[in-house]
C-alpha cells in the first residue's frame, strides 16, 4: 500500500518537474505541459492524492499554463490581418476556450480549502487573482463581440 501511495505521490512530483521544466524552457515546449497535465490528472483522480492541497495547487498551475498557453496561440495565429494589439488581444480571447481556465481556478479553489495550514496561500491567491482577471478580459471581448 505505502508503495501505491508513493506512486501517487510520485506523478505530483513528475508532474510539477514538468511544469518547472515548462516555465524554464524558454521556447515554453507544449509536450513539457502536455506530460505535466497528463501526471496531474491521473494524481487527482487518486485516493491517495486526491485530498492532498499540493495536488491541487500543482493542477491549478498547469492548467493555468495551458489557458495561457492557448490564448498566446490563438492571439498571434488568430487572424492576421489585425494588426492592432488590443483588438488582437481581444480576438486572442474570443477564441481561447474557457476550459483549461475553468479547470485552473476551481483548482485554485479546491486547493484552498484543502490547506487548512495555508501553507499554499499566497500562490494559490496569486492563482485565483490571475485566473480572474482572465476572465474579465474574456468577458469583455465577449461583450465586444457581442457573444452573450
Amino acid at each position: 500500500m505505502a508503495s501505491i501511495m508513493q506512486a501517487q505521490k510520485g506523478k505530483v512530483i513528475t508532474a510539477f518537474r514538468y511544469y518547472d521544466d515548462y516555465i524554464k524552457d524558454g521556447s515554453k515546449d507544449a509536450e513539457l505541459l502536455n506530460n505535466a497535465k497528463e501526471a496531474i490528472d491521473g494524481a487527482a483522480r487518486n485516493e491517495d492524492t486526491k485530498t492532498d492541497a499540493k495536488t491541487f495547487l500543482i493542477r491549478g498551475q498547469i492548467y493555468y499554463a495551458l489557458f495561457e498557453q492557448d490564448l498566446r496561440k490563438e492571439t498571434e495565429n488568430g487572424n492576421t490581418k489585425v494588426t492592432d494589439p488590443n483588438k488582437r488581444a481581444l480576438l486572442g480571447y474570443q477564441l481561447t476556450p474557457r476550459k483549461e481556465l475553468d479547470t485552473a481556478y476551481s483548482s485554485f479553489v479546491r486547493c484552498k480549502a484543502l490547506d487548512v495550514k495555508e501553507k499554499y496561500a499566497t500562490d494559490v491567491k496569486t492563482g485565483i487573482t490571475n485566473s480572474v482577471s482572465h476572465y474579465q478580459n474574456k468577458a469583455k471581448a465577449d461583450y465586444v463581440s457581442k457573444n452573450y
